[in-house]
């Protein structure tokens, strides 16, 4: 495990025009070892921007980021993007196991994590053959079966009719509780941030800066109930704090 601190996060990217777009703007972020932290706000917010920062493929133009901690040396990130972003070439199985640099005794931690995720018999598939979400599935055993230290997720559920999604997120929970790696999970769905998350953290429209913080560990006992009326009501918390952020602008 590990935790992560941003601070004074500002990144923009160059527009058609010779200008440039600010995306986030001052971002200050703290996620404790071993915290499962949500991150919402509206559309073009700089969500998924701060991720990339995060995760280290993008460079920020001010600030810094620091992952301290974790199993090894150097801390272990994994990143699990919107689409599952497979190898269509190769086998779910391969595709696994590329993640593991050939490791010793990669073929049954493969065969032990395609289990974990009620895919046990498929790694001889292509991903064509492959459902959204099963596709899905595999993208998230491939982000774990190198075991994390941190683990950014940028709305991988969103694609998936709400039957998947609400098992998919049962089951991330239930990995989660076992591997308790640091997680930052981008959302547009409040009720899911309200089931997932110790916190959830509410952006500002672009350029994108933390707003608010919302804190449902601490209305909330794990394990969650998806039926759990204060789950609503957390929701609703967030939907004003998005609408609060907005006219604020």
């Amino acid at each position: 495990m590990a935790e992560l601190t941003a601070r004074g996060i500002t990144k923009s990217y160059p527009t058609g025009t010779a200008g440039e777009r600010r995306a986030i703007a001052g971002v200050d972020l703290h996620v404790a070892s071993g915290e499962l932290v949500c991150v919402i706000g509206p559309s073009g917010c700089g969500k998924t921007t701060l991720l990339n920062v995060l995760a280290g493929l993008d460079a920020p133009d001010s600030g810094t980021v620091e992952i301290a901690g974790g199993r090894g040396p150097t801390p272990v990130i994994s990143y699990v993007f919107q689409e599952p972003r497979l190898l269509p070439w190769s086998t779910v199985s391969s595709n696994l196991r590329f993640v593991l640099d050939d490791q010793k005794g990669a073929r049954a931690l493969v065969a032990a994590w395609l289990e974990r995720v009620g895919l046990a018999g498929r790694g001889d598939d292509y991903p064509r053959q492959l459902s959204i979400g099963q596709r899905q599935r595999v993208a998230v055993a491939r982000a774990l079966v190198v075991q994390p230290d941190v683990l950014l997720m940028d709305e991988p559920f969103s694609a998936l009719d709400e039957l998947t999604a609400s098992r998919m997120r049962i089951e991330l929970l239930a990995l989660w509780e076992e591997l308790r790696c640091t997680v930052v999970f981008v959302t547009h769905n409040p009720l899911e941030a309200a089931l997932l998350a110790d916190r959830i953290l509410v952006m500002s429209p672009g350029p994108g800066r933390i707003v608010r913080e919302i804190r449902p560990a601490d209305v909330l006992a794990r394990p969650r109930d998806p039926d759990d009326p204060r789950l609503w009501e957390l929701s609703r918390q967030a939907v004003a704090a998005l609408r609060g952020g907005s006219e604020g602008r």
